[in-house]
């Protein structure tokens, strides 16, 4: 810091710019950590490191990913210098090399105001045939803001079907801070509760009790439904999204009720716990929960009484009876009912990103991602 705050002294600057002279020719010599380490030292560098930020640049078409990881993290801090090289990062968004590619549009993404005018060529790259380029240009898209992505969500919208889980979950992420822009597409989001990979559930989830709360509460009936799916981190996504989504509108809890009904009893469980899970759902539907309290299955006794317990309309009338309490060996071995009185803690989610890295994602554990290693 003394150096910064002398640099006006002639000698002091001679020797700041011979030490970044020195840093800038090491950003194309000796091996990958000498690169890395005087790219890092170079951007802590500031305003005094903005002549070198071309060779700077240069380096996000390094062989070593480490490299190019340190370069984009460097730029994004030199990011007020960046402007005179904007054409250069476009051009380079056609480059050969996927991976350079990607470089670009990470550095693009955290540009905010000065990679705006440059969103239809952002979004180009959203049908690159890299899932890492798709991925990082969904990501980018969604950085610029609502107003510059808006004419873009139907394009992030068809990559909720896309064959890798990353660029699915950057999807569904974006989609989720888009808010009402996405709400022709709130369906689609809520079939991905039933994706395959943790984390795009789990994005799902996230989106769905954040900025398309308002669509779900329209589409509770279905999500309700995935109940019945089996996995536990499909019944843990749904149960979470049904507690967090509040008080939902009569028609939608009609559907539900009409399915303690059923002929299936595992529907009759499930549509209990549904009405359980959902705020204020169990008191205009007590009348159904109380007739399910005689119902022939442990499982839906269970769930009806937890439902009404939980919004303590009945609680002498459920009262201790081992009928309701499932004393059987049904009731114990039964993994459902758990879920109605205690769902699992959330867990980790996806989060917008600020800073994308090139971390490789395989290198973490399935539902362990933080917000520096998933973006």
């Amino acid at each position: 810091m003394w150096a910064f705050r002398s640099s006006r002294h002639p000698a002091i600057a001679l020797v700041i710019r011979q030490h970044l002279a020195e840093l800038a020719r090491l950003l194309h010599e000796g091996n990958a950590k000498s690169r890395a380490s005087a790219l890092r030292e170079l951007s802590f560098f500031g305003r005094h490191a903005a002549q070198h930020v071309s060779k700077i640049l240069r380096c996000l078409q390094d062989a070593d990913g480490k490299v190019r990881c340190v370069a984009v993290d460097s730029a994004i801090r030199l990011r007020g210098h960046l402007e005179p090289f904007l054409p250069e990062l476009v051009r380079w968004l056609e480059h050969q090399t996927a991976h350079v590619r990607r470089s670009a549009l990470e550095v693009l993404a955290n540009l905010a105001e000065l990679a705006v005018p440059l969103a239809p060529q952002i979004a180009q790259r959203l049908g690159d045939g890299s899932r890492l380029v798709r991925r990082a240009a969904i990501l980018a898209v969604g950085a610029l803001g609502v107003g510059a992505a808006a004419p873009f969500v139907p394009q992030i919208a068809n990559r909720l079907s896309d064959s890798d889980e990353s660029v699915r979950q950057a999807a569904v992420v974006v989609l989720g801070y888009s808010g009402g822009l996405a709400a022709p597409f709130a369906k689609q989001v809520v079939d991905r509760l039933l994706d395959g990979d943790p984390d795009v559930a789990w994005a799902a989830q996230e989106a769905l009790v954040g900025g398309l709360r308002r669509e779900a509460r329209g589409l509770v009936g279905q999500i309700a439904r995935f109940l019945e799916e089996d996995g536990f981190w499909i019944q843990s996504s749904v149960a979470q999204v049904l507690q967090q989504l509040g008080p939902s509108c009569g028609p939608a809890l009609q559907q539900i009720a009409k399915r303690l009904t059923h002929s299936d009893a595992n529907r009759r469980r499930t549509a209990a716990e549904a009405l359980g899970l959902l705020e204020g759902a169990a008191k205009r539907c007590k009348r159904q929960l109380r007739r399910s309290l005689k119902d022939d299955s442990v499982d839906v006794r269970r769930a009806a009484k937890s439902a009404l317990l939980r919004a303590k309309v009945c609680r002498a009338s459920c009262g201790r009876s081992s009928k309701i309490d499932g004393d059987t060996a049904e009731g114990r071995s039964s993994p459902h009912w758990r879920l109605a009185t205690k769902p699992p803690c959330p867990p980790a989610t996806a989060l917008m990103p600020v800073t994308l890295t090139d971390r490789a994602r395989r290198d973490h554990p399935r539902g362990q991602l933080d917000r520096s290693s998933c973006f």
